[in-house]
C-alpha cells in the first residue's frame, strides 16, 4: 500500500505541472478529502506516456503493466498499440541480446571462474527473460485485438 505521504507529495507535483487539479470534499465528521481531476494538458501527458514502450525488460512487469491497465480503461486501440510497439521493443532487444551473447567468444574451456563464462550466463538469463516477455507479448496482442473484434462485432 502507498504512503499517503509520498501520494500526496505527488499529486501537488503534478498539479504544479498544471496536469491536476485537486479540490477539497467535506466529510464531516471525518477529515476532508481530496478529489482530483485530470486537466486538459495532464490528459494529453497521460495518453503521451501511455503511448510509450518501455526500454527494459524488467520494467514489463510494473511499469508497462501500469500502462497496459489505463490504456486498456481509456481507450482499447491505445492499449493494443502500446502492447503491438512493447512487442517489437522486446523481439528487437532478444535480438540484440544474442548477438551480444555470440560475440562474447566463450571458449569451450572457460569455466565459472572466468569472467567471460559469468558474462555468458547473465546475457542468457537477460535472453530468456526478454525471450518470454516477447512470447506474453505475442499473446497479449492476439488476446487485445480478438476483444477488440468481438467488442465491434457486439455494436454492429
Amino acid at each position: 500500500r502507498p504512503d499517503p505521504a509520498m501520494l500526496y507529495k505527488h499529486l501537488k507535483k503534478l498539479a504544479r505541472l498544471g496536469w491536476l487539479t485537486m479540490t477539497t470534499e467535506d466529510q464531516a465528521p471525518r477529515q476532508p478529502r481530496q478529489i482530483c481531476h485530470l486537466t486538459s494538458s495532464g490528459d494529453a501527458e497521460l495518453r503521451r506516456w501511455l503511448g510509450e514502450p518501455v526500454a527494459r525488460t524488467r520494467e514489463i512487469r510494473l511499469e508497462f503493466l501500469v500502462k497496459l491497465y489505463f490504456a486498456m480503461h481509456l481507450a482499447p486501440e491505445l492499449a493494443l498499440r502500446l502492447a503491438t510497439e512493447q512487442r517489437a521493443v522486446m523481439w528487437q532487444l532478444s535480438s540484440s541480446l544474442a548477438a551480444q551473447r555470440a560475440a562474447l567468444h566463450v571458449p569451450a574451456t572457460a569455466g565459472p571462474g572466468d569472467d567471460l563464462f559469468f558474462q555468458d550466463l547473465v546475457l542468457d538469463l537477460r535472453l530468456r527473460q526478454t525471450h518470454a516477455a516477447a512470447e506474453w507479448l505475442d499473446q497479449a496482442v492476439s488476446m487485445l485485438k480478438a476483444g477488440q473484434d468481438a467488442a465491434a462485432s457486439v455494436a454492429t
